[in-house]
């Protein structure tokens, strides 16, 4: 029979998961935006993306400005859709660390049609901080690129892991 205690701890991963969904959710919402994205609301101040032949990004500032490329507010300037797909969220033992792999794919409108922008793997490093969970690290392959598949075998290991 479980206990409280138990039952505690099992709410609080159901929880802890179900806000890690709803951030990398609100992070696709902030990318498509097309305004000035509140990215202190999902990155924390010392994230790192690296993001394949586009190079890594470190910190809020060099964030802002991966995003205010002009090739990205082209790819965006119609219309787009991140959409991120059969995310999975492991829960570090601490429970205050936790990793999420995912597929993404972007859509965008060019002259009245949607076209599919990038195919792509994502793993996700998060930590919880005081205002709830925050991206630390994004690691992202393009579908076909390099060690991609590297990263969806890193998430079959971990969840191997006891």
């Amino acid at each position: 029979m479980a206990t409280i205690e138990d039952l505690e701890r099992r709410l609080r991963a159901l929880e802890d998961r179900e806000a890690i969904r709803d951030l990398i959710s609100r992070y696709a919402f902030e990318v498509d935006c097309g305004e000035p994205p509140d990215w202190a609301s999902v990155f924390s101040a010392d994230i790192e993306m690296e993001a394949g032949q586009l190079g890594t990004s470190r910190g809020l500032a060099e964030i802002e400005r991966r995003f205010a490329r002009a090739e990205h507010l082209d790819a965006i300037r119609d219309g787009s859709q991140h959409a991120y797909s059969n995310v999975v969220v492991d829960l570090e033992v601490s429970g205050d660390e936790a990793i999420a792999w995912g597929y993404a794919c972007v859509h965008t409108r060019r002259d009245g049609q949607w076209r599919i922008y990038t195919l792509g793997v994502n793993q996700w490093k998060l930590r919880r901080e005081a205002d709830g969970w925050k991206f630390v690290a994004r690691l992202r392959r393009e579908v076909g690129e390099g060690d991609w598949r590297r990263l969806i075998g890193a998430r079959r290991a971990a969840q191997r892991t006891p």
